[in-house]
């Protein structure tokens, strides 16, 4: 809640009351997150690999000098 106070706090400060109130409502009138709920299984080799793939997919996207294709 702390974030959110600042958060509220700045959107003040920066002269957007309307967004201010409307974070303000959203604060106080929402329910406490439920959490996760699958917190007990570890991650599936299955995942892993993925992960690992997305990552080289990601990583063979990136161009050295922005802007240029090589």
């Amino acid at each position: 809640k702390a974030v959110s106070m600042i958060g509220i706090t700045v959107t003040v400060v920066l002269g957007w009351i309307p967004m201010a109130v409307l974070m303000f409502i959203i604060l106080f009138a929402t329910k406490r997150h439920p959490g996760a709920l699958d917190n007990v299984s570890g991650i599936t080799k299955w995942r892993k690999a993925m992960a690992v793939v997305m990552l080289l997919v990601f990583i063979l996207c990136l161009s050295p000098v922005p802007g240029s294709p090589f």
